[in-house]
Order: structure tokens, then sequence, then C-alpha cells
């Protein structure tokens, strides 16, 4: 394992990637492109792109035009899923803008999704790194398996916080296992350091959606999604599935009201309030907690160095979010 590491995830770095994702999604036809570059035009953190230029600091090299590469392909999966899971939930808006299905129609939604994930399969598998190519193929299974999952747990009160962290860790924390995996073989880090990069990467995911399920029933995503989306739906998050737990008064009203969405108006309210109890926010910015402290952990695993520090710093972002607000909401 290397005693030190080069570069970090600079902005000029991630420029290089958003330059990469808008020369791949061009086209000649002036419609195809507004439909496939509506999100990506739309900002975003590209924290999956980040993930893959840190990672790719680990390596012998500085970072390489294949990590370049594989950050911009990461990203276009990832919008793939935003545009699917959009026709899926029936969602509005995304990322301040119109939902893809919403502007054009759900066959050119589910066609634009599909395209995304063509050219990001292009772009990574273009590199010619058998294990890279191997990787994105368990992922991009893991990452549909884990959506199927969620969609066909839908409304389903007895779902437990394991089942629930078995569909987060397939449908958000593989896509970040590997980012960070890929982006360290890219530049022949080491198995062993690509290895735990994975881990990380995929605690770092799980970390992520918890926030994100913290901000929904709180005060809504920072990226323009709506408070309340996930209960509105049936969709389980992390505070709805600590809240439905147990026999009290309040757990059995919550079930009966998720059981019949979609929840609107005073059934909405009421929902929220239960969710929003001290004991399910608590159960959930606790898991947060744990899952933060092993990734931190894994990355006692990794030379002291800048990259490492980035991410170590990621981490402790993601948990300040999840931690704000310790007292219940009115």
């Amino acid at each position: 394992m290397p005693s030190t590491c080069n570069g970090c995830a600079t902005a000029s770095l991630i420029a290089a990637v958003d330059a990469l994702i808008m020369r791949t999604l061009s086209d000649p036809n002036s419609y195809v492109e507004a439909i496939n570059t509506h999100l990506a035009t739309a900002g975003g953190k590209r924290l999956r792109a980040t993930m893959v230029l840190l990672a790719g600091s680990y390596g012998a090299a500085e970072h390489s035009n294949a990590a370049v590469r594989i950050a911009a392909g990461v990203e276009l999966i990832h919008l793939a899923s935003l545009i699917h899971d959009d026709v899926i939930d029936h969602a509005d808006r995304r990322r301040g803008r119109p939902a893809v299905h919403r502007a054009w129609g759900i066959p050119h939604a589910a066609f634009s999704g599909a395209y995304l994930l063509s050219r990001a399969a292009e772009l990574i598998n273009g590199i010619g790194d058998a294990a890279i190519r191997h990787a994105l193929t368990l992922t991009v299974s893991a990452v549909c398996q884990g959506q199927i999952a969620e969609t066909v747990r839908r409304g389903d009160c007895d779902m437990t916080p394991a089942e629930y962290g078995r569909i987060v860790r397939r449908k958000t924390g593989r896509l970040f296992a590997f980012a960070a995996y890929a982006g360290a073989v890219a530049v022949q880090a080491g198995a062993a350091v690509a290895v735990t990069l994975r881990r990380f990467g995929e605690a770092f995911g799980v970390l992520l959606q918890l926030v994100d399920d913290l901000n929904d029933v709180i005060d809504g995503d920072p990226e323009g999604k709506p408070t309340a989306t996930d209960v509105r739906r049936g969709v389980f998050s992390a505070p709805i599935v600590f809240a439905c737990r147990g026999d009290s008064e309040d757990a059995v009203t919550l079930r009966a009201l998720l059981r019949e969405p979609p929840l609107e108006g005073e059934r909405l309210e009421r929902a929220l309030t239960l969710v929003r109890n001290r004991s399910a926010l608590g159960a959930a910015r606790r898991a947060a907690a744990r899952v933060a402290e092993r990734a931190m952990v894994t990355l006692d695993d990794l030379p002291a160095c800048d990259a490492t520090a980035q991410l170590r710093a990621l981490v402790l972002d993601r948990l300040v979010v999840a931690q704000r607000g310790s007292e219940p909401l009115p």
C-alpha cells in the first residue's frame, strides 16, 4: 500500500468531467439532445464523480484520462436512475426543473434513461480494463435489484431496518462502491487500496441515503425535491421504517395511514407528525452515525494524504447534516 497519494478532486477535474458528459450527450438532433442533457445541465453535487477522482489520487501517477471517463460514466448512471425514479414515483420536479417525463412524456424518459446507461457503459468499458468492466456489470445489476426491491416493498409496513439496509446498499451504496473501486483500479493503486476504497464507497453511499431520508421528512432536498416525497408515495425511508416499528398507538396509526397512499392534506400532515417523533428521527440519526463511523474506520487503512482528508471531510459534512436539529419538530 502506498504511503502517499497524488492530487485531489479539484474544480478543474470536475469541469473536465462535466465537459465530457456534454460531449457524450451531444446529438445532431437538438430535440434528442435537449432531453438527454435536461438533468445533466441542472446542477448537482457530483459526489460520485468526486469519489472516482479522489480514489484516482492513490495511484503512482496523477489522474489519468481513464479516471475522468469513469467519473463521467458514473454520473450518467446516476442521472439515468434519477430519470427512471421520477417516472416510477410520478415526480413533478427534479433539481428545480420539470422531471424529464413531465417535460417530454414517459416513453421519451424511458428511452433517455436507457440511452444514458448505454453511453455510460461505452465510456467506462472503453478504458479496456477487464476488472472494471466486470465490476460495472455487477454494479448496474445491483442498482436495478435495489430499485426493484424498493418498488416491491412500497407500503410494506413490516419492512425491518435490516431489510431497508439491504435495499439501500444495493440501490445507492453499490454505485459509490464502484466509483471508488474503479477510480483506484484505473490508476493502478493496488488491490488492497482498491478494496478498501470500495468498502468506503459503499458505506458513504449508505450514509448519503440516510441523510437524504432525513431531509425528506424534515425540510426537503437542497436539489429541489420537496418535503415528504417518500411519505407521500409510500416509499419507506429510514425514519418511516423506524417510526413503524412496535405496537405503540402512534406506530399502529402510522401504518394504517401508509397502507393507503398517496397521502395528502390532513392525512399527510398526521403521518409526518408521527414520522417526525423523537424516537424515529433519533434512530435514523444513530444509524447514520454508525455508518459514518464505519466509513471513518475504513479510511484508517489508507495513507494520510490530501485525498484521505477530503474523504473524511465528505463523511463529516454528511454527518453534520444528519445530526442537525436534535429536538423533534413541532
